[in-house]
Order: structure tokens, then C-alpha cells, then sequence
């Protein structure tokens, strides 16, 4: 078959945008299938870069990076002459120019959309393309999918990593809002199948369709790429620091969790369990989350390590006791299953999951018994969590751990190849019909 991927981001580019459309790209040219993918040259959002991403894509997939201005481009713009300028009344100016861009601009990625949706369409009508995947967010992305199928008739699958206005996070009233729960509503209608990758996430998305539209909503989780994995390396002796890992990045979702992680902390070193006793590694944290208050305190706890390449976060993962999985109790984020929880799980790691209540990620770790959960809602039960871990730790306890045969299980079951594997007998699917 001939399929073409549509994601703002692809690798080298690094960050959680790439994954799932690098992955299917992947294992579909893998398999025989033609595939092109139409991405960005940059990051909309970051500047995460991992080069050695490529070097597990097959040569045969042919690449697009479209280059384009970001409303954040516009924005460092204005900022920079307000800056530069040493005459207040055009400092003003130029700062009112940019919140005036920043409040009335469509969308940030709107001149990368048009152009990937102009690229998408010549690519279906000349190419004989048989299905389109749009992936987002940036969910302009699934522009492309619409204006192609219109024009050539081409098939098309919606791919939602993330919801785009449904379900409802805050009153926006806007008129960007506005615009983009009408496209939304108008390509889902359009679209041959509609992609999501979490339970709550697909009753939100599909909520106020009519069935004979419900039926078009696909469940597809995401998964990892792991394979292979030292049964050394997971093999933890006893040490008098544990190490718990984040591994990933803190953004919406998660940023909102790291708060409540330092009150935790707080509580930890008011009870007793000091640094040389526990420590929390990140990838990165972003500068707007530091407390100068706490940073003598509560960040003796933490380690920043900064911004790894996949195979150095994967070795940083193995050399971890347990590996944190955080998500916000915000009801909007219920649905968030972070992709490092899928690498989490094929690693055999000891998972600390500070999530919701409600949360898929329980539901998705119900076969998965290897877990110590904690509310993200709650400092006094994530402090509780740390505690007796760190308090097993004194007492020369290991963390629980899957056998090898549990881990191989659990890491078939969400491995990034049986993802493209059914994503293809989807597309197989709607191109029978």
C-alpha cells in the first residue's frame, strides 16, 4: 500500500510528538508498504534534537520537512525590538503588537498546516496514494487529510495522541476555540476512522456523535519499541539510595504534577528519610517550575540530568530502582497514558505511578501488579508512597519486579510493531469498504 503520515513532528526531532507516527512509519516500510511522511524541519514547541532517532528508520521512507514561521517566531519578533529598544513608548508598541498576535493569531502552526496540506494533496493525486494518517497534536496536521480526501477521495484515519477541543478543559469562549472545535467537528465527519489512543479519551472524542458516526471511533494504544532488554541490567543489589527515574518530559499533564511532588518532599525530609536515602531524577526540569525557596531543601531529593538521547534515557532507566509515571488529576488528563509508561513496562521496571483516581493508567496497569500508586492530587500520599519505599530501602527490601517471562508477556502486548500491525489491518479495513 501506498500510505502517507502527516505529524508536525518526526525524528530528529525528540520529544513525545514522535513517537507513535516514527513508529508506524517504521514498521509499515518495514513491512513492504510505501510511506512518506510530511513533517516540520523544527519543533513548534522545543528544541529537542536526537539525530540518533533516524538511525532506526528504514531508508526506504521518504521524508518532507516543510519549513515555515510559528506564531512563537512572530512572537521572539516583537519581543526582541522590545527589548532592544531603549524608547519606552515603542517598547509598548512593540509589546502590544505581540500580545495582540499572541491573543488573535488562528492558530500557532496555521502556515505549516497549509503548507503540509497543499504538499499531502499533490502527493494523493499524483502518487495514487491509498491512506492518509494525520497525526496530532499540532492537530492542524489533520488539514491535510481533509483537503486530500475531498479532492482525490482518497481514504483517511484521524489519529489523536491528545484530545483537540473535546472534552471541554476550560470555558474558551474565543474565537480560535470556536474555529477549532468546528473543524474538529467537520473532519471527524469527513474522516474514514477516527483514532484514539485511551479509553476516556475515545468516550470524550466520539461524545455527541450520532452511532452510525460512533462507529468510525477506534481504540489504538500506544506502545514501545524495546527490544531487547539485558536481564542483568534489571537486576537491582541493595544500595542505601533509591533511585526513582522520571523519564520523559514535564509537560502539560505532567508540569502540573511537580508541585505536589516538592510539597512531598517536604514532608519526606520532615519524617525523617533524608537525600542520601532517596532520589528522584528528571530529564530535564523547566525553569518556571524551580522554587528558589526549596531549591536548598527540597532539591537535594531531586536530580536533573538533563535532556538524554533514547538509547542514553533508556540506560538511564535500567540503572533506576523504580520508574516514575506521573499524570495531573485534572479531569481532562484522565485519559493520559503517557508513552514512557509503555517503556516502563517492557523494561520490567518498578513502576511509581502518581496519577488520579480515576485514571486510565490504573486501568491500563491492572495486569501489571509491579506498582506502588500514589494521588497526584495528594502530597501527603505521594510523601506516603516515597516513604516506604525509601523505609524498604533501609530495610534491605528490593522493589517487586516481573519475571522475565511476565515482562516478555506485557512487552509483546504493547510493542510498537503489533501497533503498526493492526494499524495496517485497519487501513486494510477501510480501503474494502
Amino acid at each position: 500500500m501506498r500510505i502517507v503520515l502527516v505529524n508536525l513532528d518526526f525524528p530528529p526531532i525528540g520529544g513525545p510528538g514522535v513517537w507513535r507516527i516514527a513508529a508506524l512509519a517504521k514498521y509499515m516500510a518495514l513491512a513492504g508498504h510505501q510511506v512518506t511522511v510530511v513533517c516540520s524541519d523544527r519543533s513548534s514547541w522545543h528544541s529537542r534534537i536526537d539525530p540518533s532517532l533516524l538511525n532506526d528508520l528504514p531508508s526506504e521512507i521518504r521524508i518532507h520537512r516543510i519549513h515555515s514561521l510559528f506564531l512563537k517566531d512572530i512572537l521572539r519578533l516583537f519581543h526582541q525590538k522590545a527589548h532592544q529598544t531603549s524608547w519606552a513608548w515603542l517598547k509598548t508598541v512593540f509589546l502590544g503588537i505581540a500580545w495582540r498576535f499572541e491573543r488573535y493569531w488562528p492558530n500557532p502552526v496555521i502556515f505549516w498546516a497549509l503548507k503540509a496540506a497543499f504538499k499531502t494533496m499533490r502527493l494523493a493525486k499524483d502518487e495514487n496514494v491509498d491512506c492518509i494518517i494525520t497525526s496530532g497534536p499540532q492537530h492542524l496536521s489533520h488539514l491535510s487529510g481533509y483537503l486530500s480526501s475531498k479532492r482525490s477521495q482518497v481514504k483517511w484515519v484521524m489519529d489523536f495522541r491528545d484530545p483537540w477541543t473535546r472534552p471541554i478543559k476550560n470555558s474558551d469562549s474565543s474565537y480560535q476555540y470556536r474555529l477549532s472545535a468546528w473543524l474538529e467537528n467537520k473532519f471527524i465527519q469527513r474522516s474514514d476512522r477516527v483514532v484514539v489512543v485511551s479509553p476516556t479519551w475515545l468516550d470524550d472524542i466520539a461524545e455527541g456523535f450520532q452511532p452510525k458516526q460512533r462507529k468510525k471511533f477506534v481504540l489504538k494504544l500506544n506502545g514501545h519499541d524495546i527490544r531487547f532488554v539485558p536481564l542483568a541490567s534489571r537486576s537491582k543489589s541493595v544500595s542505601s539510595r533509591t533511585v526513582i527515574h522520571f523519564n520523559g518530559m514535564l509537560a502539560p499533564g505532567t508540569a502540573e504534577v511537580f508541585p505536589t511532588m516538592l510539597q512531598a518532599l517536604h514532608i519526606v525530609e520532615r519524617r525523617g528519610i533524608f537525600p542520601d536515602e532517596l532520589k528522584i531524577t528528571f530529564c530535564g526540569i523547566p525553569e518556571d517550575l524551580y522554587n528558589g525557596s526549596d531549591e536548598e531543601t527540597t532539591f537535594q531529593y531531586i536530580g536533573n540530568i538533563g535532556a538524554l538521547s533514547h538509547d542514553e534515557a533508556i540506560q538511564q532507566c535500567l540503572c533506576s530502582d523504580a520508574l516514575l509515571v506521573i499524570v495531573s488529576d485534572d479531569p481532562f488528563y484522565r485519559g493520559m497514558i503517557p508513552g514512557k509508561l509503555y517503556e516502563a513496562i517492557a523494561l520490567g521496571k518498578h513502576i511509581v505511578a502518581v496519577v488520579g483516581q480515576n485514571s486510565d493508567v490504573r486501568s491500563l496497569l491492572e495486569g501489571y501488579p509491579h506498582v506502588t500508586y500514589a494521588n497526584s492530587s495528594d502530597a501527603d500520599s505521594v510523601a506516603d508512597t516515597l516513604i516506604s519505599i525509601a523505609l524498604s530501602t533501609r530495610a534491605g527490601k528490593l522493589l517487586s519486579l516481573p519475571s522475565e517471562i511476565e515482562r516478555q508477556a506485557m512487552a509483546e502486548k504493547f510493542s510498537r510493531q503489533k501497533q503498526a500491525d493492526d494499524y495496517v489491518s485497519l487501513i486494510e479495513e477501510v480501503l474494502s469498504e
